[in-house]
């Protein structure tokens, strides 16, 4: 039996600009017969557009048939722009006439598919549709979500006729009709939230696409890799997921899709590895971040509590019994209180302690033992976490204790630990639910030195190290200061002591310290004690006082004051830098002129104006200044373009990378055809250069690279710092990095009850500051955000990688027990 074929094309044009807004829908109705392609011309009405090229692209289900109204529909002005669901089916100007012609006898069912073109730079998803039968008021539109995989007979007439290699549609309807002809009212625009792609995401945008008709079956899958899993998810529950709209994003081929908060099911199975998703990339590619070695767990069922023997519940405290989930929970509520239970099991056996915690993270813990041994995390479990810990060959004679303990405060009704005991049923399952050092591979630390600038690099190349020298001594005064207006020296007990006569004391506060300024003091309360060096006081700032320090017999503190030049900026010529637009500080004087630093940071540390080396000072704590070492003529300019912006900054791996990569080399390397090459980014661009910049900068502050407090984007501006395989000036030996601040700003990151928290200190990718001479680089622990000296090993490591566009798992839901797993 031959069956007759009506199909067609329609192709739609969309434009959305924020001059002339313009938006066309036009619809042709080609017929053809068999599987031939007719093709014919179609002068547009509207004098915008050029001619168009319009084909029928026939289906596979011969049963079914499509006709679209002949009459153009031009929206235009008002109606080209996001609008309401209400303001767009109201109105006959997003309405076309679809008729469905059923050529079987038996009932068929039907798709309709919008299938954008190379040309489309439209967000689809930005796009509504209603899709109703003759006669019938729709209310409410549907957000284009479900993207479809073409059926291969489409795919092949779309590369004959258009030239044009398109896999991927997206549904705008589906129906039944059970014989002979039924009509519908297809409705199509712009949503008002723009699908919640962020606003302006459709502003200078085109919709160009085709529209076929064909069964859910034959049209093709819907999409099932994890990019697309990931996005569905998003579409039908936003609670642990998020959109990317922060800067950027309108840029992104695909959009990025975050995991956020306390989520438990973005756990990944790869490599051997466990993972955790943090967000899909603008390739089509899920970006994960490692999270320890899977291990076995039995599926469990919980004993009844007539089978837990000699059992010791806490007096005071005692641990309550549910039947019905066969748990146990804490009832302690006591601030610095500890409630205990102990037990044996009736039967020996694999078991498995099952455990949930509510309670307040780093503070309220539970901790389980085996015949007094701490099992599972020592340091106890603690914030909202749950899982098991093996207890395989349990005798009954192993006693079982568990204890929770309330610290002292902030008690609530809610913090519990609830556990279970469940014997051990079928075979294990691998689980991803690592805390700890364990879903780490393990410590680092950043780099092998601390002091300069350049040590906050992934990589590195030039080095400006920073010096410290004191102007003059410092000290905090508090309490009881006894002192005089001058000092006595014995030569023979090499001692001094206060002058008698005017020897006093005082308690000294803020408002009193400048009485010091000219006096001698022990630095005791003692009017007649004796020291080894007395001080001279000639300043202070706040509670702190200057001071010179005499020793070998000098009485007189008046003399020792020193001049230093400073200038603004300097000229270079012979090997000799000479000091320009100078100003001079005597030391006496510093505790209220170093302020003149910030304008004149440029010193030989003498009172001349000439020197083969200049120093940059950059910082000052009172009177200790900290500076770099400038030679050959080189500004304070060059040193930081060296350090950190240069395209050769990038040549000596840091003391992290190579520990990944040896990492990654060892266990991971075989993969690397499943991964994509993506961009780590060690962002070093400048917040505030403060003391570092020569035209007027506070010596009082630090160096501050981008403030990450509150920043969630994605950007990451200097290419110098975007970390690929790909990047010639910021080049990975393999597709593996760290995690930047952003990324886990971006996903709610706050210490406990976060998905990425694992009760230890975390590495990030982020730099912070210049901390006086120390480089300082993000980290994340229990508590939340915190900083870490580079060149500290304790600093855990958890790489990232991402899988390429496109990867399948090939199952598992991402849960704790059944991670996505990737093959």
């Amino acid at each position: 039996m031959r069956f007759k074929v009506k199909n067609a094309l329609k192709e739609i044009i969309i434009m959305n600009t924020n001059k002339k807004i313009l938006l066309i829908i036009t619809f042709l109705l080609i017929m053809c017969t068999g599987i031939s392609i007719s093709y014919a011309f179609f002068k547009v009405a509207s004098s915008n557009n050029n001619a168009n090229t319009n084909v029928t692209i026939n289906g596979t289900n011969l049963c079914m048939s499509l006709q679209l109204s002949s009459n153009n529909v031009t929206l235009s002005n008002e109606y080209a722009v996001p609008v309401s669901d209400a303001k767009a089916l109201s109105s006959d100007i997003y309405k076309t006439e679809v008729t469905i012609q059923n050529n079987c006898g038996d009932s068929q069912s039907f798709n309709l598919l919008l299938v954008p073109n190379s040309s489309n730079t439209m967000p689809i998803k930005a796009l509504k549709y209603a899709l109703v039968e003759e006669g019938v008021t729709p209310t409410s539109g549907t957000l284009i979500s479900n993207e479809y995989i073409l059926d291969s007979t489409i795919q092949k007439q779309l590369l004959a006729i258009k030239n044009e290699t398109l896999k991927n549609g997206f549904s705008v309807g589906s129906g039944t009709v059970s014989s002979g002809t039924k009509t519908y009212n297809l409705y199509l625009w712009i949503d008002k939230d723009e699908g919640s792609l962020g606003n302006g995401s459709t502003m200078n945008k085109s919709l160009n696409a085709y529209l076929t008709l064909g069964s859910g079956s034959v049209i093709g899958e819907i999409k099932t890799d994890l990019y697309h899993t990931i996005e569905n998810r998003y579409n039908q529950d936003k609670t642990y997921l998020g959109l990317y709209n922060g800067e950027g994003a309108d840029t992104y081929a695909n959009p990025v899709y975050y995991y956020k908060d306390n989520v438990e099911n973005n756990n990944v199975l790869f490599g051997g590895f466990c993972w955790k998703i943090v967000r899909t990339t603008e390739t089509g590619g899920v970006k994960i971040v490692y999270n320890g070695i899977p291990f076995d767990v039995a599926n469990t069922s919980p004993i009844e509590q007539s089978s837990y023997a000699n059992i010791s519940n806490d007096a005071t405290y005692p641990y309550t019994f549910d039947s019905t989930s066969k748990t146990w929970v804490s009832t302690n509520k006591t601030n610095s209180a500890t409630g205990t239970i102990t037990f044996t099991v009736a039967t020996a056996g694999d078991y498995y302690l099952s455990y949930v915690m509510s309670s307040e993270s780093g503070w309220d813990k539970a901790k389980f033992y085996k015949n007094g041994t701490a099992i599972g995390d020592s340091n106890g479990y603690s914030g909202t976490v749950s899982g098991a810990v093996a207890l395989s060959g349990l005798t009954t004679s192993d006693e079982i204790k568990v204890e929770y303990t309330k610290d002292s405060s902030s008690s609530s009704g809610s913090d519990t630990v609830t556990f279970s005991i469940g014997k051990a049923v079928g075979d294990p399952v691998k689980y991803c639910n690592n805390t700890g050092t364990d879903s780490q591979i393990g410590e680092s630390a950043f780099n092998s030195s601390f002091n300069s600038p350049a040590y906050v690099g992934y990589m590195y190349n030039k080095v400006y190290t920073t010096s410290s020298r004191s102007i003059i001594n410092f000290a905090n005064f508090s309490g009881t200061i006894a002192y005089a207006d001058s000092v006595t020296y014995d030569s023979s007990t090499k001692k001094y002591t206060l002058d008698s006569a005017t020897a006093t004391t005082l308690s000294v506060s803020s408002s009193n310290i400048s009485t010091l300024v000219g006096k001698y003091t022990c630095n005791s309360s003692s009017t007649t004690g004796t020291c080894t060096d007395a001080w001279y006081i000639v300043g202070y700032s706040g509670n702190y006082i200057n001071y010179y320090s005499l020793s070998y017999g000098d009485v007189d503190g008046t003399d020792n004051g020193q001049d230093y030049v400073f200038g603004s900026s300097f000229t270079y010529a012979n090997g000799t830098y000479t000091l320009s637009d100078t100003t001079t500080i005597n030391s006496d004087n510093w505790a209220s002129q170093k302020s003149n630093v910030d304008t004149h940071h440029y010193t030989c540390m003498t009172t001349g104006t000439t020197c083969s080396s200049v120093y940059y000072v950059y910082y000052i704590n009172y009177g200790t200044t900290y500076f770099i070492t400038l030679t050959n003529g080189k500004s304070v300019s060059d040193a930081l373009n060296e350090m950190l912006y240069a395209d050769d900054v990038n040549k000596t791996d840091s003391t992290i990378k190579t520990y990944i990569d040896t990492w990654y080399e060892s266990n991971l390397a075989s993969y690397e055809d499943r991964l994509e090459d993506t961009v780590f980014c060690n962002d070093r661009g400048i917040l505030n250069l403060n003391g570092w910049n020569p035209n007027g900068g506070s010596t009082s502050a630090y160096l501050n690279f981008k403030n990450y407090s509150t920043n969630q984007s994605l950007v990451c501006a200097n290419e110098t710092d975007r970390f690929s395989m790909s990047n010639s000036k910021a080049q990975l030996k393999h597709p593996i990095g760290l995690l930047s601040a952003p990324e886990l700003i971006l996903a709610g990151y706050y210490g406990s009850s976060h998905y990425f928290n694992n009760g230890q200190d975390v590495l990030l990718a982020s730099p912070v500051d210049l901390n006086r001479d120390v480089a300082r680089v993000q980290k994340v622990d229990t508590y939340g955000w915190a900083y870490h000296i580079v060149f500290d090993s304790g600093g855990g490591v958890r790489p990232s990688v991402s899988l390429k566009s496109g990867t399948e798992f090939a199952s598992g839901d991402g849960s704790f027990t059944k991670p996505f797993v990737i093959e």
